[in-house]
């Protein structure tokens, strides 16, 4: 089914008759699927369901909706923050860390793209990835030696807002500026995960993708925000470019694709940000840029023959290169296809402001619980 017109239809933007018979339906059953997560937060709220609480300093990472918000870079650099925040604690020893994930979309070897991604953000840190997350999280924490108590390991959840068997030190919440609140509705009708309410569990809320859109979108998406926490915890953070890089970890610098003719195509949550963040950092490479974007699913595991038609269509266009995401070149076990090669735009989150307010209340909230064991 193709990802454009789901779009279409959950957004209203597509008015076909088939299209408005089927979001009466879908709308049918986000009632169905708002009572569960109705029941379920609510269990939370009055106790009769627990969240399991670890020795360690938990920091979630998620968001309210389905679909691509940028998580996984974020993730990264909340890792790289409290990577040094407990190095300065513990210098003498390495900092215990590690990331926590469901998994979603892991092949038989027990990866997937995210982790892909993150182990070359994060090498050498431990990412944990099981649908029982704090099982997983606690026999990583009783693995670690007895000393290490002393001073509570660091755990980041990825994905973590809807986890709530596992107690959270800190919530971060996402928001694509592009697309905040998931037209508005709860799946499957919209792409809500949660009712909006929800939002008052969150500690922070980082709003990326913010360069996408105007000042007034944003003046207004901050008044809504304002609803859940004071202003100074709602941070922009825009995606940047910074190099290209191919499978064989050779780089390339940007302006490359400036005289290079490429077919951009990518399987993440939110595909047309790619095309979005290409014409706006890049906008000198538009006019290398052949044939239109080409989509697959989300978390999509590329075969031989998706591989073999990508070149094809590539050589069709007069592409010399194809170009993706880093989620997507991690899952690409080839440097090119029928002569056109694989690269991948590397980007990083850049914050407009606040980082460093972040960053110490971080390191609050951390010397705070290790003031806890003390005591």
């Amino acid at each position: 089914m193709n990802l454009s017109w789901i779009h279409g239809v959950q957004s209203g933007a597509d008015r076909s008759l088939r299209a408005r018979l089927l979001r009466s339906c879908l709308w049918v059953l986000s009632l169905g699927y708002g009572f569960v997560v109705l029941c379920r937060n609510v269990a939370y709220q009055t106790g009769w369901l627990r969240s399991r609480r670890l020795p360690a300093f938990v920091v979630s990472v998620g968001n309210i909706t389905t679909g691509g918000t940028g998580k996984t870079p974020l993730v990264g650099w909340v890792v790289q923050a409290l990577h040094e925040l407990l190095l300065s604690e513990k210098p003498d020893n390495q900092a215990q860390i590690a990331i926590l994930s469901r998994g979603y979309g892991a092949t038989q070897a027990g990866s997937n793209d995210e982790k892909a991604v993150l182990d070359r953000i994060c090498p050498g840190v431990p990412h944990l990835q099981n649908r029982q997350r704090a099982r997983i999280a606690a026999e990583w924490l009783a693995s670690l030696l007895p000393a290490q108590t002393l001073k509570r390991p660091a755990i980041v959840v990825d994905d973590g807002m809807q986890h709530r068997q596992l107690a959270r030190d800190v919530e971060l919440v996402v928001i694509d500026a592009t697309h905040p609140f998931g037209y508005g509705y709860l799946l499957p009708r919209g792409m809500l995960r949660e009712p909006l309410s929800q939002l008052m569990r969150a500690d922070w809320f980082l709003v990326t993708r913010s360069e996408m859109v105007s000042q007034q979108q944003l003046s207004s998406l901050r008044e809504k925000l304002l609803k859940f926490v004071p202003e100074d915890r709602i941070l922009e953070v825009e995606f940047r470019p910074s190099r290209l890089i191919n499978i064989q970890g050779e780089t390339r610098s940007l302006s490359d694709l400036e005289s290079v003719a490429y077919l951009p195509f990518c399987g993440i949550g939110n595909p047309t940000g790619f095309v979005q963040l290409l014409k706006h950092w890049l906008p000198a490479a538009s006019a290398q840029m052949k044939g239109t974007l080409q989509i697959f699913d989300d978390h999509h595991h590329y075969t031989p023959p998706d591989l073999d038609e990508l070149g094809l269509l590539a050589n069709a266009h007069g592409a010399r290169w194809l170009l993706t995401t880093m989620k997507d070149l991690v899952k690409i076990p080839q440097a090119s296809s029928h002569g056109v090669e694989f690269w991948a735009v590397e980007i990083a989150p850049h914050f407009r402001e606040g980082d460093e307010r972040l960053r110490q209340y971080l390191k609050d909230r951390y010397e705070s619980l290790n003031r806890s064991l003390v005591d």
